[in-house]
């Protein structure tokens, strides 16, 4: 039994999610696709763009990367 005055603390954990800057969900895509992590260079890149992004880095990379993809495939 909490004595009086004591606040009870949750024994929950948190679920949330850490919410990343666009700045650093470019930076990390940018990092992944210059160690040749190309699959998770490309789900950062998709997160940006369909977060709104507008930056001419993540345009530029991710076409490489899908121009590349299509060539592969031929």
């Amino acid at each position: 039994m909490k004595g009086f005055g004591e606040q009870q603390k949750s024994n929950k954990k948190s679920n949330k999610k850490t919410k990343y800057s666009k700045k650093q969900i470019i930076n990390q895509a940018i990092q992944f696709h210059l160690k040749g992590n190309i699959p998770e260079a490309t789900k950062y890149y998709q997160q940006i763009i369909n977060q709104g992004c507008n930056d001419h880095r993540v345009f530029s990379n991710y076409g490489i990367i899908l121009s590349t993809d299509n060539k592969s495939r031929m």
